[in-house]
């Protein structure tokens, strides 16, 4: 078995961190590193916690997950890395189907997110965006261009190198290893789920905060290929993604307009955001469910 490392970065994900950790301390992982903080952190559960695999750093301040991430790289062993949020939920044998499914021309595995169930308008919204995302990766991944996930991604341990101060870790490293000549997979048969914000203010601020990362990675010449910037520089694989979207998935084509109407206001607020100066590397924390 190919030896590898979880890194997790959590900053106040409360319960939904406790439960990611059982399935986290339940696997075939050889190395655990938790980069931590935040009010609603159990520090009595982590405390009690006794595996020698596990290593827990806490972010007295919070300064960012790329930098989170950059601090934890050194403590990583093996051949393979698993970046994981805080706030998803996964069986405990999602990383040895991850391990399984590389191939020497594989850099990179990115796993389908579910969101989990959750009512309102902004629930219909969050839900039709993963699944908007999830064709695109489809699309993606069988073309051999730039694929990405968000929630939780397996790497090669030589893949990773310092992050400059970016809100999207996950695209840049997906984005510089296809550069590198490596292969960014989705597998949409290996299942984690995350948990949508509570409320409508709190989804339209993540989406600015995710446009406001993409953009970055437009100004450093690394096209994350995402439907926001394939508007503007690939109508035509635009439509198709958003013609597989409708043919897959017939019944969101009822809330798609609000969906588009979120994401391009969460654009243009990112774009002003961006001319102003203002940094999302420290996000809002979302209520979740």
């Amino acid at each position: 078995m190919t030896a590898s490392t979880a890194i997790i970065t959590s900053f106040d994900d409360g319960l939904s961190l406790r439960k990611l950790l059982n399935s986290v301390i339940s696997s075939n992982v050889d190395r655990i590193v938790l980069m931590y903080g935040g009010e609603r952190t159990d520090r009595n559960y982590l405390t009690a916690l006794r595996d020698d695999r596990l290593i827990c750093e806490e972010e007295k301040e919070r300064l960012g997950k790329s930098e989170s991430l950059n601090r934890s790289f050194k403590y990583a062993v093996g051949d393979l890395v698993f970046i994981v949020s805080g706030d998803i939920t996964v069986e405990n044998d999602v990383f040895d189907r991850c391990v399984a499914a590389f191939s020497d021309d594989i850099g990179v595995i990115v796993p389908h997110v579910v969101p989990s169930p959750i009512g309102g308008i902004h629930g219909k919204i969050g839900r039709a965006i993963w699944k908007l995302h999830d064709c695109e990766l489809r699309y993606m991944s069988a073309r051999n261009l730039n694929a990405h996930g968000g929630e939780f991604i397996a790497i090669r341990k030589k893949l990773l190198s310092d992050l400059p101060r970016i809100v999207n870790d996950d695209a840049y490293l997906c984005v510089k290893a296809r550069n590198s000549g490596f292969r960014v997979v989705y597998r949409d048969d290996i299942l984690v789920t995350n948990e949508l914000p509570v409320n409508l203010f709190d989804l339209f601020v993540q989406r600015i905060r995710i446009n406001f990362g993409h953009q970055e990675l437009l100004k450093m010449k690394l096209d994350p290929l995402v439907m926001t910037t394939l508007i503007r520089t690939d109508r035509r694989t635009f439509f198709s993604i958003m013609v597989t979207f409708l043919k897959r998935y017939p019944e969101e084509i009822f809330i798609l307009p609000a969906v588009c109407f979120m994401e391009g206001l969460a654009l243009l607020v990112a774009w002003h955001h961006a001319r102003k100066g203002k940094s999302y590397h420290k996000w809002p924390i979302a209520t979740r469910s």
